[in-house]
């Protein structure tokens, strides 16, 4: 979904940087959080990583005229101060299993 979205956006000439793995391959920008995707290595628990990446948006958030999350309400408490120009997409953990 990300990847789509993302790579859609920079195709209408938008200027986008993408906070993500840094093995993800996008014609945006890219800031890596982690080398590699954490499912490659196994890792089913990204909030630590989601809290690392939080902060490095933080840290630029000057920077964007609109900040998109796809990370539920993680950045919430960090952002609430610059709501009007955030963007969350709430669709839950993909790499589970739905209950039947």
């Amino acid at each position: 979904m990300v990847s789509w979205l993302t790579e859609e956006l920079v195709a209408q000439g938008h200027d986008v940087t993408l906070f993500a793995s840094g093995d993800s391959c996008t014609k945006a920008k890219l800031a890596p959080v982690v080398p590699r995707a954490l499912r490659l290595d196994g890792i089913h628990n990204s909030l630590p990583y989601n809290i690392i990446m939080l902060d490095q948006v933080a840290e630029r958030m000057a920077e964007f005229d609109v900040l998109h999350f796809h990370i539920d309400f993680f950045h919430y408490p960090i952002f609430r101060n610059m709501a009007h120009r955030t963007l969350t997409t709430l669709h839950g953990r993909q790499d589970l299993a739905r209950a039947a």
